[in-house]
């Protein structure tokens, strides 16, 4: 797995300050129908011949998110990832299961800075980057920690959904078109 962070050499700076690579060439998996999505992911799921089905669960429990901001769909992808991240260490390996991500995070913030991420990226961008990670590593590459970015993609909306709710984020970090249900 390669750890470094490909870079296009140019950064969006967003209204909180956190910074992000530039996604122009990259495809816009955010506006991908949620739809589509699903029935793609289930007939995906369905087939006897799948070699990546937790990988493909959670394609299906993101567009499923993205269809109802049910939190509960991000909490099934990023299981999803860790059972695929923990499928895919070595046998004998010394890293943990959580390596994937904690790398991730540590190119992130040799990129950026540390906790970059933490001061609010919009949820399209999250969403976009998660999903072209996920289906880069759905197409075999290895040129990036795409299970790791992926992971950090979900647990990212996790935490930004929860600051939503306590109302730590300006507005323009939930851009996503799907509104978020009230905190009850």
């Amino acid at each position: 797995m390669n750890k470094t962070i490909k870079t296009s050499g140019s950064q969006e700076e967003f209204g909180s300050g956190a910074k992000r690579d530039m996604r122009e060439g990259k495809g816009r998996y955010d506006l991908i129908s949620c739809h589509a999505l699903l029935v793609l992911a289930t007939k995906w799921i369905d087939t006897d011949k799948l070699a990546y089905e937790s990988a493909w669960c959670a394609v299906k429990a993101l567009a499923n998110w993205g269809l109802t901001r049910d939190r509960a769909c991000l909490a099934e992808a990023f299981s999803l990832l860790y059972c695929v991240a923990d499928d895919e260490r070595d046998a004998g390996s010394t890293s943990g299961v959580l390596y994937p991500l904690a790398s991730r995070l540590e190119e992130g913030a040799k990129h950026y800075e540390s906790r970059n991420w933490e001061k609010g990226l919009p949820l399209s961008h999250l969403y976009d980057s998660t999903l072209r990670h996920l289906d880069k590593h759905l197409a075999g590459l290895t040129d990036e920690n795409h299970i790791g970015a992926a992971m950090f993609g979900v647990a990212a909306l996790l935490d930004h959904e929860a600051r939503l709710d306590d109302q730590l984020f300006a507005a323009h970090v939930d851009d996503w078109p799907v509104k978020r249900k009230e905190k009850e």
